[in-house]
């Protein structure tokens, strides 16, 4: 199943390109890149029964998302220590990092692990007591609807683990569970079918018959329609994509990437920052350097067993394939 990886592996390159200063990629990737990680995640999410210790889950899941969370976010401290040595007053920030609060900045993706955990935790409670995709996806529909009313209300709102985002997180999130028996179905013509849809939206934006923003960490959902429609449009298509392209070259580069998303998440920002002071160059290019760095460190850091368990990185698996060996 590389596709899965695939698509991780365009979402965090719309991500990362997203987080340049170039204004039409931050308009647009802005638009699906967070939702299709979530849409992924839950996907991937299996349901915690009653047969098995949700404890034991959280504990299980908290080493894999917590214990990477804190190592990245003691050495980007330290590494901003050295480079700016009076932007953070140290203990303050470790307590903002352990809050998952008030971060910014060099912290500008932390929102998005804090958010994710809560919605696991979440959904591993729904689940576990509720056995109906449907009114899981009901609930999940409740959790939309405040959502939107919180960004009309009150949307300078921020709490603890940016649990503000939990409502409109866990909607994507249980687009990605609750429909998988749909996802696993969708065929080329869907693509293309959403690709054309897209392009209309898109067309009609550039003209000004509408506008439309999404950015979650922000709280901006501005229209109750587009914030469903786009991001599975584009869940649609990019999961053709993937697709299609499972076995070629690029396929397997892009599937690479997918599976360092979490490396190069916590990276490219402070990699960014610190480019954008020292070199003169286009935008769109400080965010590529910002990609293949922060993934040549994502594989150094593969190389010791230490740095894989504090930044959550798998061991790379030799596996056997037409008598040849490669890296899985």
């Amino acid at each position: 199943m590389n596709w899965i990886n695939i698509i991780k592996g365009f979402a965090i390159i719309a991500i990362i390109y997203g987080h340049s200063n170039n204004q039409i990629a931050h308009h647009y990737l802005f638009w699906f890149h967070v939702p299709l990680f979530l849409i992924c995640s839950g996907y991937l999410f299996k349901r915690i029964d009653k047969d098995h210790s949700l404890i034991k889950w959280i504990i299980n899941k908290s080493k894999r998302l917590l214990i990477p969370y804190v190592s990245f976010g003691l050495l980007t401290l330290l590494l901003v220590e050295i480079y700016n040595p009076n932007q953070y007053v140290e203990s303050e920030q470790i307590i903002n990092i352990l809050k998952n609060e008030g971060l910014g900045y060099y912290y500008g993706v932390y929102w998005y692990i804090g958010a994710l955990f809560l919605t696991l935790l979440l959904f591993a409670m729904l689940t576990r007591y509720i056995n109906s995709k449907a009114v899981i996806f009901t609930t999940s529909l409740i959790l939309y609807v405040i959502a939107h009313l919180h960004s009309i209300t009150q949307p300078n709102l921020k709490l603890p683990w940016a649990a503000e985002n939990v409502p409109m997180t866990a909607f994507y999130f249980a687009i990605g569970y609750c429909l998988k028996d749909i996802i696993s179905r969708i065929k080329t013509y869907h693509g293309l079918i959403s690709m054309s849809i897209i392009g209309i939206i898109v067309y009609m934006e550039q003209i000004g018959l509408i506008k439309y923003e999404l950015d979650i960490k922000a709280g901006i959902y501005n229209h109750w329609a587009l914030d469903i429609i786009i991001p599975l449009l584009c869940a649609i298509v990019f999961l053709i994509i993937s697709k299609w392209i499972e076995n070629s070259f690029i396929g397997l580069g892009v599937g690479e990437l997918g599976k360092a998303s979490l490396s190069i998440m916590y990276l490219h920002i402070p990699i960014m920052i610190v480019l954008r002071d020292h070199i003169q160059i286009n935008d769109l290019w400080i965010a590529t350097i910002s990609l293949v760095s922060s993934y040549i460190i994502h594989l150094i850091m593969t190389r010791t067993s230490v740095a894989r368990f504090l930044f959550g990185i798998p061991k790379i698996k030799t596996i056997r394939c037409d008598s040849q060996s490669r890296s899985a």
